[in-house]
């Protein structure tokens, strides 16, 4: 793959390998996935130059960068290694809304499901997570300092700091980041406060908010307006069903972009889906509630299929024709 000239936006955060058991309780065994690959995909229909930071094993490197460069995704940020292996996780779905089960074994026991090949040694989860140092190059491709628009995926507070540091080097003027529940508590909150500078778009929900603020307010306008105060333009929660909830403190208005309405098979990565269309939309069209309507449409595409790039084998125009469908529905306050 040629390189590129010069990444527009770019994805920071884990590739790994995910055995997916839908809602519809069909397996997808060691699917090449992960928080960065969701994001990509879900920034690539707004965004021609995309590109991804993240670590990979020297093994792996054949099959990771084929399927980049299949989806037109820039592979030049991503550290290959020796002393690596990928992450195996399970990913057991039961209902939409509930958090999904991580093991395996009790999964499928209670579905009364034979226990897949894949997952038979050492029950098929292998956690390996790479020192923090290993996560983010120390310097960037000459092509990623030019981007204008990044987000770093839902991972370890200490990963986060390090790829916002990463980020201050380069011409972002559009920055998200996801949270991640494990750090969103009240003891982490001088780091979790560093993560704000100039951040543009801070998604998280509104438990992991009020458990960050405990003592301190559980009031989500207040928290949205102290966020602004430390430079962040935008808080955005994710609400299961409700959709999802823009607070605008400058402004002072907030908004509910609801779901689009669709039979989801597969949960997985759908959040981060959200946070890729979301970021593109905004560096697309400068407006947070037309790039909330990205982020909700493509993270519904999501999904309705299994796998991180199953948004871009939709039909031509679905997404615009469910951009207008969903104008109609925002609510604001």
């Amino acid at each position: 793959m040629a390189k590129r000239l010069f990444i527009d936006c770019m994805a920071i955060g884990q590739i790994c390998y995910q055995t997916i058991a839908t809602l519809e309780h069909k397996v997808y065994e060691r699917v090449l996935a992960g928080p960065a690959l969701y994001a990509v995909a879900g920034i690539k229909p707004f965004s021609s130059q995309v590109g991804l930071l993240g670590i990979i094993p020297a093994s792996e490197k054949a099959e990771v960068f084929h399927l980049l460069e299949k989806n037109q995704i820039d592979p030049n940020g991503i550290i290959v290694t020796t002393d690596f292996r990928l992450e195996e996780q399970f990913i057991g779905h039961l209902t939409q809304d509930n958090l999904p089960s991580d093991q395996p074994i009790p999964y499928f026991s209670a579905l009364g499901m034979p226990l897949p090949l894949s997952l038979q040694v050492d029950s098929g989860v292998k956690k390996n997570q790479p020192l923090v140092q290993n996560f983010v190059p120390a310097s960037l491709p000459a092509g990623y300092l030019s981007a204008s628009a990044a987000h770093i995926c839902m991972a370890p507070l200490e990963f986060q700091v390090k790829a916002a540091t990463l980020v201050d080097k380069t011409s972002v003027s559009v920055f998200t980041i996801l949270s991640d529940p494990a750090y969103m508590q009240p003891a982490n909150w001088d780091m979790v406060m560093s993560l704000l500078n100039g951040v543009t778009a801070f998604i998280s929900t509104i438990e992991q908010l009020q458990s960050l603020f405990k003592n301190r307010t559980g009031d989500i306008k207040e928290i949205g307006g102290f966020f602004n105060s430390r430079g962040c333009s935008y808080l955005i929660t994710i609400e299961g069903a409700k959709g999802y909830h823009l607070f605008d403190a400058q402004s002072k208005k907030s908004y509910l972009i609801p779901k689009y309405p669709v039979r989801v098979i597969d949960p997985t990565g759908m959040d981060e889906a959200f946070c890729g269309g979301f970021l593109a939309g905004l560096r697309k069209t400068h407006d947070p509630v037309e790039a909330m309507l990205c982020g909700s449409v493509i993270a519904s595409i999501k999904g309705e299929g299994c796998g991180p790039f199953y948004p871009l084998d939709t039909i031509p125009g679905l997404v615009d024709a469910r951009i207008n469908r969903l104008k109609d529905w925002v609510k604001f306050f």
